[in-house]
């Protein structure tokens, strides 16, 4: 993974997987979508509605309740 120093640096390509969608999951994919990475969700669960907002941030979303299978 390469390290970013800010959110003023060139997130464009970069591939980020956000790990749940708990308090703070869904944030941080809707900011690293804004800032042009490449997002994909893990969680074990998700509401109706986040899994429509991630759909439209554009951020991917993989379901499942093994981590094994993640």
């Amino acid at each position: 993974m390469i390290a970013q120093g800010s959110w003023h640096d060139d997130w464009a390509g970069l591939h980020v997987a956000v790990l749940g969608l708990g308090k703070s999951g869904f944030s941080v994919a809707d900011t690293l979508c804004e800032l042009g990475a490449n997002v994909t969700v893990f969680a074990q669960s998700a509401s109706a509605q986040h899994s429509e907002l991630l759909a439209v941030i554009g951020a991917n979303l993989v379901l499942s309740d093994s981590v094994e299978a993640l």
